[in-house]
């Protein structure tokens, strides 16, 4: 890092909304950190947490959702701050900020699995725009795997001597000693899996439920979806009207953090069948509730959980229907997801993107 006492500024508007739980070990980690740097964390949520270092300031920014409003009301913030260097997590900055700064590029699926809202020419190009501004002006561009550091230089001719790629963090999630039958609770009479991930086209969202419908023809199996953010998404939602299998893919979206694990702990196991791979933060629920996991064989996906969880090819529909029922029949025992859980951890995350700065 450089000389202490420089004004460092982190945007979390939309990463706050998305991953409360990492905002909240940012700064219990900033609490604990020994910098004597000052910090000003921009976020778009209210926030109860205990701010225990004096060299920590949130800054909530809360801009109505118009571009122009964004760039001139956020760019003012900004500029008055004074910032000696800026790390966003967000893709959208001010276009006339020119200060020096860290750009985080956690996936690129919006520009490779476009859903309906960034197809039209208007929405595409103006995200397009907007990242390429953030960076082109940026200091240097985090990745979180070389495939993401690879699209950036090929699709959008960034020279990769700016791109630096830095293992990510899978996000503790709150734990719970409630004890609840979520077979009971949901009225299953039979095992259920695990789908915990947000509604997008690389998702494969559609072939997973194809496959819960052939394995019923074999034997029972349920499919949980969980959150809000599925739950409430018509075209899922049709789709398994469409195949008739409304009494065995549940939609559970009460979002009860106290009985979380319960999902977990009480499942067959996690399905991750996305399409894209990169960094599988969705699997955090799962990792850390030692929950058995089949994801997509995919180069990244192994580099990341080796042999500790069961793979299937996405490509393959006989391959996942093959995969999957092997692993309801056969789960893996003594699941340990320490090792992973240790090298993927918010604090060696934060411990190096502050030596960047």
């Amino acid at each position: 890092m450089e000389s202490n006492n420089i004004k460092i500024g982190i945007d979390l508007r939309d990463f706050s909304k998305k991953n409360k739980s990492f905002f909240n070990e940012l700064i219990k980690w900033l609490n604990q950190n020994k910098s004597k740097n000052y910090f000003v964390l921009y976020i778009n949520i209210d926030s109860d947490v205990n701010i225990l270092n004096e060299n920590i300031k949130l800054k909530k920014v809360n801009i109505p959702n118009l571009w122009i409003k964004e760039q001139s009301i956020f760019f003012k913030i900004l500029k008055d701050d004074k910032l000696d260097i800026l790390i966003s997590f967000d893709e959208s900055w001010p276009i006339f900020y020119n200060k020096k700064r860290i750009q985080i590029i956690s996936s690129l699926e919006k520009i490779l699995f476009p859903n309906m809202a960034y197809s039209s020419s208007f929405k595409k190009y103006k995200y397009l725009f907007l990242l390429k501004n953030s960076i082109n002006k940026s200091f240097k561009v985090i990745t979180f795997d070389d495939k993401t550091k690879k699209d950036l230089n090929e699709k959008l001719n960034i020279d990769e001597n700016k791109i630096i790629t830095i293992n990510p963090f899978f996000i503790k999630p709150p734990v719970s000693t409630s004890k609840i039958n979520i077979k009971q609770k949901l009225s299953l009479d039979s095992d259920y899996l695990v789908y915990d991930s947000w509604v997008w086209n690389n998702k494969n969202i559609y072939k997973t439920i194809e496959v819960i419908k052939e394995i019923n023809k074999t034997k029972k199996i349920y499919l949980l979806f969980l959150w809000n953010d599925i739950s409430n998404n018509t075209e899922v939602r049709e789709k398994v009207l469409e195949l008739w299998l409304k009494d065995l893919v549940k939609f559970e979206s009460d979002n009860d953090i106290s009985i979380l694990w319960e999902y977990y702990k009480q499942s067959i196991g996690t399905i991750y069948p996305s399409l894209y791979s990169g960094f599988p933060f969705s699997l955090s629920n799962s990792l850390y509730f030692w929950s058995n996991i089949i994801a997509h064989e995919s180069i990244e996906n192994k580099s990341i959980l080796w042999d500790k969880i069961n793979y299937f090819s996405w490509l393959s529909k006989k391959d996942m229907i093959e995969k999957l029922t092997l692993m309801i029949d056969n789960p893996k025992q003594n699941i340990d997801y320490s090792e992973i859980l240790e090298n993927y951890s918010v604090k060696k995350f934060l411990t190096k993107i502050l030596e960047i700065t």
